[in-house]
């Protein structure tokens, strides 16, 4: 970055970041540094107070603009764009206003059949977990979720001394994003579905009625019967 930036002592204090690398997410994009050296552009890296008709006040000055762009990047809120309310009428957007938590990243306590991708504590190539007539009515961990405390089992990157999405946006918050742990080990703990983490209620009076009457779609379907014979 300090060639980059030509080696400016000015730029390089108020651009190279003192965190960790990973802290939050890498950049800049390409150009990006040299962009910034030209003579149309101004940084200030204030932080703003105001936002009015005729433009932006940030601690120590006032810019008037006529066209403000905000690039402030994505919703890392998890709160689906659609309301969702759980048992007795819990709303998942008041749930997870504060500090977001999910199990394993794919569902929510209070949220019966609510099955998500890449929630919160879940690592970046999440696989959809799959399943039927499943109803998450409570989870009741042996262990409570908060007992694992993110901001020390997660890897150091992720819980420097920085304002990142990771930790909703404050330096020293508990990181809600992430898993604690490798993809490896998270496809491992989805591979089985642990039912003992879930209570679950029936929607027939009969428990056994998944077990339909007797017969195999094999049986129904008229196929082979004997599929388990090898020549």
């Amino acid at each position: 970055m300090e060639d980059a930036l030509n080696h400016d002592p000015d730029l390089c204090a108020r651009l190279i970041p003192t965190f960790q690398v990973g802290c939050r997410r890498l950049n800049p994009g390409e150009n990006y540094l040299e962009a910034l050296q030209q003579g149309n552009v101004t940084i200030q890296d204030e932080p703003i107070q105001e936002i009015f008709e005729g433009g932006i006040r940030s601690l120590t000055s006032t810019e008037e603009f006529d066209i403000i762009v905000c690039a402030t990047g994505f919703d890392v809120s998890f709160v689906p764009g659609y309301e969702v309310l759980g048992q007795n009428g819990i709303s998942l957007a008041k749930q997870w206003k504060d500090a977001p938590e999910a199990y394993f990243g794919v569902c929510a306590a209070n949220m019966p059949n609510f099955f998500t991708i890449n929630g919160p504590n879940s690592p970046i190539g999440t696989r959809k977990p799959t399943g039927r007539n499943v109803i998450c009515s409570g989870l009741h961990l042996e262990m409570d979720p908060q007992d694992i405390d993110t901001k020390y089992q997660v890897s150091p990157i992720w819980t420097g001394d920085c304002r990142s999405w990771f930790k909703r946006r404050n330096s020293d918050g508990r990181v809600t994003a992430m898993y604690p742990g490798s993809v490896i080990h998270y496809k491992e703990m989805l591979e089985e579905f642990r039912t003992e983490d879930f209570v679950f209620k029936y929607t027939s009076k009969n428990r056994f009625q998944f077990m339909g009457n007797g017969l195999t779609f094999r049986e129904k379907n008229d196929e082979d019967l004997a599929w388990y014979m090898r020549r």
